[in-house]
This record gives structure tokens, sequence and C-alpha cells, in this order.
């Protein structure tokens, strides 16, 4: 089944991945528009649906992705792609999403941080310990990532657009206030001229990326989606967090996995399919997610005593 993917051919540049570190950064700026200080605040002394966002990253995605190698008996260019994915952070997508969602964009934006920083260590410690239990072990070499590198990008990409939104918000509210409608379009805009590219950029390898990988791919980003909604659910997290949560584990920082493919595996024609392929698909179907969450306020940003939905997106705590 997987076969055809050792000959297929994914089109990736360094150049390519500093566009979309430029766009990541845009879209904190944009996010951080519509927070105020108070919400994150607020998610600073409340901060059990960050620790959940957290766990469904580091610890449900890993594990779902260890029992579909287990169960599907992957070979290991897939399987490895696949662990590479799992152990990645989450991507700036999944705050961007959030606000259209209207989910707890905070929160989105307080994990994805915390989650970057902490690249450095946890992502090569959880692909060394999956790719054991997976017994993947002698099928690739460890990873080593560069902390100063991981610190550098968080700065650059996620704080400082962060800090340069909120500082906007403060002294010039109404500069804010007219901004977050014409830049959240364009942002919309920008992320559908993205997949556009990559997918034609790759149209060669399109029809095998998409008869071989989609069962694989759909099936594996919809048991995350599930899996990240039922956990925040069984914590009894309010519709916004529960939202914000869900698309904070299924927008994983493809752009790093695909690096990581080319940094270590010799950009291994599977691996680099599988990402690649994972990288468009996530934003299709959480995309299509958002949509259909921005046309229902969640339960809770209804409350006659909550607030406006708008502001629970923007970072208040629903209750």
């Amino acid at each position: 089944m997987f076969e055809a993917l050792d000959q297929a051919v994914v089109l990736f540049s360094p150049a390519q991945l500093r566009l979309m570190n430029i766009a990541q950064a845009l879209m904190m700026f944009v996010v951080s528009l519509h927070l105020d200080l108070g919400g994150l605040r607020r998610v600073g002394e409340h901060p059990r649906a960050v620790l959940a966002a957290l766990a469904a990253q580091w610890l449900l995605v890993p594990a779902l992705a260890l029992l579909a190698i287990v169960l599907l008996r992957l070979p290991s260019a897939p399987a490895l792609g696949l662990l590479l994915i799992a152990c990645c952070p989450g991507g700036s997508a999944a705050a961007f999403l959030s606000l259209f969602a209207r989910g707890h964009a905070a929160v989105a934006v307080t994990a994805t941080t915390v989650s970057t920083l902490a690249t450095a260590l946890l992502t090569p410690l959880l692909f060394t310990l999956t790719r054991a239990l997976a017994g993947l072990d002698g099928a690739a070499t460890g990873l080593e990532l560069d902390t100063a590198m991981v610190v550098r990008t968080a700065l650059v990409y996620l704080l400082l657009p962060l800090g340069a939104g909120l500082a906007l918000q403060r002294w010039r509210p109404r500069l804010a206030t007219r901004l977050r409608g014409p830049l959240k379009l364009a942002l919309g805009l920008m992320l559908g001229v993205f997949l556009l590219g990559a997918v034609q950029a790759n149209a060669r390898s399109l029809q095998t990326l998409v008869l071989t990988l989609t069962p694989l791919v759909g099936g594996f980003h919809g048991a995350v989606l599930l899996g990240s909604w039922l956990l925040a659910a069984a914590l009894r997290l309010p519709a916004p967090e529960r939202r914000a949560i869900t698309l904070s584990a299924g927008i994983s920082n493809a752009g790093l996995s695909l690096l990581l493919v080319f940094s270590f595996f010799g950009g291994n024609g599977a691996m680099a399919a599988l990402v690649a392929w994972w990288g468009v698909w996530r934003l299709l179907a959480c995309g299509a997610l958002t949509l259909g969450w921005a046309r229902r306020a969640p339960a809770a940003a209804q409350a006659p005593s909550g607030g406006s939905a708008a502001g629970a997106s923007a970072g208040g705590r629903a209750g």
C-alpha cells in the first residue's frame, strides 16, 4: 500500500519554512488583537484548560500514533513520519482558528507558546520513547534540536507578535479595533493561497498522496480531534475551552515535522509525503470544523451572565 510513497518527491525549501514562520507570526499578532490581559491572567490563575491542551498534545496524540502503528502494522517509514507528527508541538494556526470557532483563544495561545518552548526537550524525548515502544529502534537515528534556536523561534514568531498586538490594544485601542476584521480576513485568504500553492507545487505526487495517505491521515486526525474533545469534556471544561483544546491538538507544527524529515532522515519520500499531506489535511479538516463551530455559539457563551461569544473567544473565561 505504501510502496508508491518511496518514489514520491515533496518540494520543500528553507524559504518556504521562513514563509510559514512569518505566517505564524502574523497569526499570533492577529490573535493578540482579540485578546485582553485580563483573559490571559485568568488562564494563568486557572490553568486546568491549558494543562488539558498540553496533555492532549504531548500524551494523547503520541499514544494515538502508537496505537495506529500497532493496529495497522505500518512499515517503518510511514510509522516514523506519524511519530514525528505526534511528537511536534501545536501550531499558531490553532489560536487563529479558535477566534473563528468562538473558542477560548487565550488557552490556545498559552498552550502553543508553552509547547513550543518545551520542544527542544520533549520532541526528541518523546520520539525516542515512542520509537522504542513501536519496535522501530533500529530504523532511525535520534533527534537533536538546538535549544537556542527553539527559544529564538518562540521569541520572534510567537512572543514578540503577541506582545506587539497587546501593546497596540493598550496604547492605540481604536486602531487595534479597526485592524481586527481586515487582518483576520487577509490572513484567512493567505492560508487559502498557501494551501493552493502547496497543492500546485506537488501536483505530480498529489494523486499518490490522496489515494494512499488519506485513509491513514484522515483517520488519525479524526481520532486526535475526537480524543482531545472527549478529554476536555471529561474534565467538564466549558465549550469554548473544549474547542480551543481540540484545535490545539489537531494543528501540530507540520513545518517543524517536515524540517526534521529533511534534516535527520534525508528527505525520505514516504515520511516527507506523509508529513506534507498531514500539513494540508489538518488545515482542511480543522478549517471545516471551525466553519461549523463559527455558526454555533458555545452554550457557555450564551449564558446571560457570561458576556458575549466574542468576549469568550477573545480570552475571557467562560463558565
